[in-house]
């Protein structure tokens, strides 16, 4: 069974950068990549760089745009022509290249100077911040994160299998192709509740969200033109500490906005729509093709309207 060969399912690789450890794709690798429950089956190519991107760093030019962010930036789960920055390629004109690899904003700075050490012309740039998890108390040691539960003797076990197993990936897609199956193996604990495991809570402290955007500011400094663009928590809208989310998200764009910085908030965008939960897949805590095509036409209005190209 080649296709559920544990070796094609997406991995990445750990490099150092300065004191960041930064996981990159394979270089020139294609893989597969899926999701048990169904919700979508796509190939990921990475070129010789580790980014899911088919362009080199070195033809960058003042005119191009970058985005680095986390697995939303990426294209987790959409095929590459589906993503907000090649739809943006479209809109706009321009070419936008993508150094995104799931991290925070540690990392994030890491990526821009690995593709600026690999000859990219970084001056027009889109940071993608995911609310969800790349907000922590960066000055602390360690810095604090979200509230994610450790991994327990069954997951290890599912992760011991997945790396080793062709069988086992196997099944893990057939059996929860079926509706029925995939909702007893979740309710027994051995499949991931999208409302469980995959909704981190956002118990951030005032100085977490002060730190965090003071982080961004820095990270963000000397490019010419940066856009911030707001992934708003699914903890918004379901699960039980949706006031404290508000609370985060409000006062973190507050911050932003009173040091100037220029953010494109997707929460409002996403909730004129009636249907905010509409844009991440059903068993999957990512944007499907729809929530990156709303990302892209908002992306190229805001960039339109602000005269950034």
């Amino acid at each position: 069974m080649p296709y559920y060969n544990p070796a094609r399912q997406i991995a990445c690789r750990e490099v150092r950068i300065g004191e960041e450890c930064v996981y990159f794709g394979f270089p020139n690798e294609t893989l597969n990549q899926g999701t048990p429950k169904g919700d979508y089956d796509v190939t990921v190519k990475f070129n010789k760089y580790g980014f899911r991107d088919d362009k080199d760093l070195r033809d960058s030019n003042g005119r191009d745009w970058f985005v680095v962010g986390d697995s939303f930036a990426i294209g987790w789960g959409v095929d590459k022509d589906s993503h907000y920055s090649s739809l943006l390629e479209g809109l706009t004109g321009r070419r936008f290249f993508n150094i995104a690899i799931p991290n925070d904003f540690a990392g994030y700075a890491a990526l821009l100077k690995y593709a600026e050490n690999h000859g990219a012309r970084i001056d027009n740039l889109i940071v993608s911040v995911c609310m969800e998890n790349d907000l922590r108390d960066y000055w602390a040691k360690p810095p604090h994160s979200v509230i994610i539960p450790s991994e327990g003797t069954v997951r290890k076990v599912q992760r011991w299998l997945r790396q080793r197993s062709a069988l086992y990936v196997f099944l893990s897609y057939k059996l929860q192709e079926n509706r029925r199956l995939r909702h007893f193996f979740e309710n027994i604990g051995i499949a991931r509740r999208i409302d469980g495991e995959l909704l981190p809570a956002n118990l951030l402290s005032d100085d977490a969200i002060a730190s965090s955007a003071d982080y961004l500011v820095e990270l963000t400094g000397g490019y010419r033109n940066v856009v911030v663009l707001i992934i708003p928590s699914r903890g918004l809208w379901a699960g039980k500490y949706q006031d404290i989310e508000k609370r985060v998200h409000g006062k973190f764009i507050a911050l932003l906005d009173a040091k100037s910085v220029k953010v494109l908030d997707l929460r409002p965008i996403f909730e004129a729509t009636g249907r905010p939960m509409a844009f991440t897949y059903e068993s999957d805590p990512h944007w499907n093709e729809d929530g990156h095509r709303l990302a892209a036409q908002a992306l190229n209005k805001y960039i339109l309207d602000n005269k950034l190209l």
